[in-house]
């Protein structure tokens, strides 16, 4: 039998059946219930084969095309918002690092700006708040127009899912989707207004979802691919520890957020992230 593509396995107590799933940060990682039988693994990963072995062809594609997550960019593109800010590092004897915006659109990075995580930390925090600033009058909008609820809205920094919304009606966004042209955004919105009305992916769900965007699905498809523009020092800061320079240890924290998976019993093949 040929040899399978290199992958990692991670273990989740949420996990109710393997998740196989690919992105720049983990590479192909296998997903399995606490306490599964990895022994079990090789026959299982065999018929997807073809699926990790083109999903190792597109990281490596996306690696060359990235810049490396422990580089600070030379700017930070926000597609959504059509604006694209040109980050001027000011090196300072502060004890974290700070992001503050410049007129002619110049992003001022702050402090100890040779210190990895702090950096990240501060890049993490900035996309944040640009992302509450504008994602959140966004999906008011839609919801005004389509005549949809929101009963409740957060913006975070999330490594696998675009948007969520809870049984309850609490939608939640990735501040990622600032880095995805606006067509992209305005469809995970839509998406997650839809779940207000039918918290499931029923037939039902779909078709209130085409009615109120008739090209849902192509968005859909090109959503799969997304997850290469956004930079990778964002979703490399919200699994970091608490940042902070190394010569100064009480510097304020900055604690990460990440989510998992909703998993349910059998195998998923995930598409890439």
């Amino acid at each position: 039998m040929p040899k399978l593509p290199s992958y990692r396995v991670r273990e989740s107590a949420r996990a109710r059946r393997v998740v196989l799933r690919a992105s720049l940060d983990d590479g192909i990682l296998v997903v399995v219930p606490r306490g599964f039988d990895t022994h079990h693994l090789p026959s299982l990963l065999a018929s997807h084969r073809e699926w990790m072995e083109a999903a190792r062809e597109r990281l490596a594609s996306q690696l060359r095309s990235t810049t490396p997550a422990d580089r600070l960019p030379e700017a930070i593109h926000f597609r959504a918002l059509a604006q694209t800010w040109t980050v001027s590092p000011v090196p300072t004897a502060a004890r974290t690092v700070r992001a503050r915006e410049r007129p002619e659109r110049r992003l001022e990075m702050s402090g100890c700006c040779d210190h990895v995580p702090s950096w990240q930390a501060a890049l993490r925090r900035y996309v944040l708040r640009k992302g509450r600033e504008h994602l959140r009058p966004w999906i008011a909008e839609i919801a005004a127009e389509e005549d949809l609820h929101i009963e409740t809205l957060s913006v975070r920094c999330q490594r696998t899912r675009w948007g969520s919304c809870s049984s309850r009606g609490a939608i939640s966004l990735n501040a990622g989707l600032l880095f995805l042209p606006p067509a992209l955004v305005d469809y995970v919105m839509v998406h997650e207004l839809c779940h207000t009305v039918f918290p499931n992916h029923s037939p039902a769900f779909w078709r209130l979802v085409r009615r109120v965007r008739p090209r849902a699905l192509e968005r859909r498809q090109e959503l799969r691919d997304a997850r290469a523009l956004v930079p990778r020092w964002l979703t490399a800061a919200s699994a970091s520890p608490p940042s902070r320079c190394p010569e100064q240890r009480d510097a304020a924290d900055d604690t990460g957020r990440s989510t998992t998976l909703t998993p349910r019993p059998g195998i998923r093949v995930r598409q890439l992230r």
